[in-house]
């Protein structure tokens, strides 16, 4: 292949990543620059065939780090450059401590050698890295995450097809936003008691905080289910549409309600057209409560159990706070009655909330297009990538992966590019950032993004 740079975006979860990575490969498109955006697994599949470019992510650097860290340093004798950007971040529980613990689990900054970068949700992310004094410490930039910037008046006509066609489906609905994977696991509960989630038996400590945590939010989760049952009586011509985590399992919500004609258990697509669409949104400690906000989503925040310990800070911060059933149907009849009701999203915040998120006060694209480009200016001369080798990557990766990807992958996080409209998609992005781009799905989990 010609001569290029090669940038690598891997998504981990289709509906929540691929509208903002497609918008950063239209951005990033450049004569000299070649965007590569794929699963994970293919997406390093990739570096090892490439000589020189950048990763944009964090999957090279997950815990945990035996075997995580093993592909980072392949990519680094390779001649990438990595600028790690967490997929979650800002929604924090507890207070600042547990905030810091939370950052502590997910990623160690000491990882990186120091012509990597680190781009974080916010200030406070940004000075929790740079206290350990990694390598790195003057490439830790803060710029906010991209996919926020979407919900903003420049680029919403993004969703408008998509939120259109939603609303000719269900009608008037309110959605339910649901982030319970740690009660809900589709996994189970061997997925809610694992390392993976945090939780140490060995630790006596962290088990009784990890304990403390589970019940509340198993509490909250009964109480959520206990109201869309009563929304659904209370209004029964407005749809109740049920969102789960990617991580939660959804078959609970489907024998739960099973034969309500009103409430429907969805996960398809993105998130942004469902908001763009619905009434009013429903969450206790959701990031959809934030992409919410910056729609201007009527938004309600339902605590029934709250506990500054273990409830979220930043996303509960947005819309009517109710604590009760009744407080959720008064307020819902209000908003349905003033057909004009829109949330504003230039509320006064503390200053807490733009230290943990940027995007209040900043857009991310150009912020992180700036770093992207003082990445790329250090590549070295000589970068490649061998079709050959990218060929039998390719095969390696449908032997390995193909089963999985069919079964639990393909429903949950990454179901593959032929189930989503790219020229659509890539159309009104190029229409909103004003570039010309060509692409080419190479296979299922993987596609290039060139500059036309």
């Amino acid at each position: 292949m010609s001569d290029k740079i090669n940038l690598l975006f891997p998504v981990e979860v289709m509906n929540r990543e691929v509208d903002f990575r497609l918008f950063l490969a239209c951005l990033c498109a450049q004569e000299d620059r070649r965007v590569w955006i794929g699963s994970p697994p293919m997406i390093y599949g990739v570096g090892t065939c490439a000589r020189g470019g950048i990763y944009v992510g964090k999957n090279v650097l997950d815990l945990p780090r035996n075997v995580q860290l093993r592909r980072y340093h392949e990519l680094k004798e390779r001649d990438f450059r990595v600028i790690h950007l967490a997929e979650e971040g800002a929604v924090f529980r507890g207070d600042a401590e547990g905030w810091k613990r939370e950052l502590r689990g997910r990623f160690d900054a000491t990882c990186l050698a120091e012509n990597d970068y680190v781009c974080t949700w916010g200030d406070f992310q940004r000075d929790f890295y740079k206290s350990f004094e990694p390598k790195c410490e003057a490439n830790i930039r803060t710029t906010g995450h991209p996919r926020f910037d979407l919900y903003k008046p420049a680029y919403r006509a993004y969703f408008a097809p998509e939120a259109s066609r939603l609303r000719q489906r269900y009608g008037d609905f309110v959605l339910i936003g649901s982030n319970l994977n740690r009660v809900n696991s589709y996994k189970g509960l061997e997925r809610v008691f694992s390392d993976r989630q945090g939780y140490n038996v060995q630790d006596t400590p962290n088990r009784l905080r990890y304990f403390d945590r589970w019940q509340h939010l198993m509490n909250a989760w009964t109480h959520f289910i206990h109201l869309i049952n009563r929304l659904s009586v209370e209004f029964p011509d407005l749809n109740v549409v049920i969102r789960p985590h990617p991580a939660e399992n959804e078959a609970t919500y489907g024998t739960i309600f099973a034969g309500v004609a009103n409430i429907h258990i969805v996960r398809e697509g993105s998130i942004g057209p469902w908001l763009l669409a619905c009434k009013a949104m429903i969450h206790d400690g959701c990031t959809t409560g934030l992409e919410a906000h910056l729609a201007g989503v009527p938004i309600v925040s339902f605590q029934p159990v709250a506990d500054p310990r273990h409830d979220a800070f930043l996303p509960n911060l947005f819309g009517a706070r109710c604590s009760s059933n009744e407080e959720v149907v008064e307020h819902l009849h209000g908003l349905l009655k003033n057909k004009t009701f829109a949330q504003p999203v230039d509320a006064t915040l503390p200053e807490d909330a733009y230290l943990l998120l940027d995007n209040f006060r900043h857009d991310c694209f150009p912020q992180l297009m700036a770093v992207i480009g003082e990445a790329t200016s250090s590549i070295p001369s000589g970068r490649s990538l061998d079709p050959s080798l990218l060929r039998r990557a390719m095969q390696k990766d449908l032997r390995r992966h193909g089963d999985r990807i069919k079964s639990d992958i393909q429903q949950r996080k990454f179901y593959g590019f032929e189930n989503i409209d790219l020229e659509q998609k890539l159309e009104r992005i190029q229409t909103i950032t004003r570039t010309r781009v060509k692409y080419t799905l190479r296979a299922t989990n993987l596609l290039s993004v060139e500059s036309a």
